[in-house]
C-alpha cells in the first residue's frame, strides 16, 4: 500500500507502517548526509508502531480477564 493509501485510510497502524518502508526505502539511496536524520524517523516511527502493538496486546489481555 502506498503512504498516500495508507494515510488516506484513517488507520494509524497502517500509515505507521508506510512510514516505515518509504523511511527504509530512502535511507537506502539517500546521500550520507541524510541518513541520521532519516534514521532517527525511522527508529522514531518504529517505536511508535510498537506502543501501539503492545497497547493491543495489552487490551486484548484485559478482554480476556473481564470476561473471566
Amino acid at each position: 500500500m502506498s503512504l498516500a493509501a495508507a494515510a488516506a485510510t484513517g488507520d494509524r497502524r497502517s500509515a505507521l507502517v508506510a512510514v516505515r518502508d518509504h523511511l527504509a526505502s530512502v535511507i537506502e539511496s539517500c546521500e550520507p548526509g541524510s541518513t541520521a536524520q532519516l534514521v532517527k524517523q525511522l527508529r522514531e516511527t518504529l517505536a511508535e508502531l510498537e506502543t501501539l502493538d503492545v497497547a493491543k496486546e495489552v487490551s486484548a489481555s484485559d478482554d480476556l480477564a473481564a470476561k473471566r
